[in-house]
């Protein structure tokens, strides 16, 4: 059974040092940060999502997709014109991710995982019908854990 509380940690030991290319990817190709350490942090263990799988997930983050923009651009505009409010923002925003990893760990939890036949985050870009370019497969192999 997959721990919400550890996949916060991992998210947070490796959020700094993937944060620009995390970010570059949710704000340039719409991917999610949450579901890309998600990917990720089940790739670790050999656990490969299935399509429909992915699909699923997918439609959970997609969820609350429009409140997480929302309060990231205001969060966005609020930095450097008022500290309080920004950081308030930000922690506001860190409960959202947190909440929407517990979502994900739930929705995971009842699923059977397979062997890999392609990796989380290849399956996750396939998904989102994204052209696999190779600035989207060079940003996506500097998420190495």
């Amino acid at each position: 059974m997959l721990s919400a509380s550890e996949f916060w940690t991992f998210s947070l030991k490796v959020y700094p040092d993937w944060q620009q290319t995390l970010l570059l990817l949710q704000d340039e190709y719409g991917l999610n940060i949450n579901l890309l350490l998600f990917c990720i942090y089940l790739e670790k263990s050999g656990q490969g999502l299935s399509d429909q799988q992915m699909a699923s997930l997918i439609q959970i983050c997609d969820q609350t997709a429009t409140l997480f923009t929302s309060m990231r651009e205001v969060r966005r505009a609020a930095k450097g014109v008022n500290q309080q409010v920004y950081s308030q923002l930000k922690q506001a925003e860190l409960e959202l991710e947190k909440h929407q990893q517990q979502a994900l760990i739930l929705a995971a939890n009842s699923m059977s995982f397979t062997e890999q036949d392609e990796q989380n985050t290849q399956r996750y870009v396939r998904q989102l019908q994204l052209a696999p370019t190779d600035t989207v497969r060079a940003l996506l192999n500097k998420l190495v854990y």
